[in-house]
């Protein structure tokens, strides 16, 4: 089993806290049943309050919205989207 690299810098998602984790963006169960490719695959620093406030809600932090359509197209279901780490909008859906 490879090591994950260490966690440093801000949280990718409220962009304050010190990353502690790295989060699936596309959590591993999606990863395995869509056939995601690496590029999506990846994981991003979060600190401990935004990854489990994320959990496996359908969010990506602000440097991957490029890749909303991308990721939409390939899941099916509710459609991904970003997520500033406030934790009040983490259910807003418009």
């Amino acid at each position: 089993m490879t090591s994950s690299p260490p966690v440093s810098g801000p949280c990718a998602y409220c962009k304050v806290a010190p990353a502690v984790h790295r989060d699936h963006v596309i959590p591993k169960s999606l990863q395995r049943k869509y056939d995601i490719p690496a590029h999506l695959a990846g994981t991003v620093p979060a600190c401990f309050a935004c990854n489990m406030l994320k959990a496996t809600l359908r969010l990506v932090p602000l440097t991957w919205a490029d890749r909303l359509d991308e990721i939409n197209a390939l899941v099916s279901g509710t459609p991904f989207r970003v997520w500033d780490g406030t934790p009040a909008t983490r259910w807003v859906t418009a």
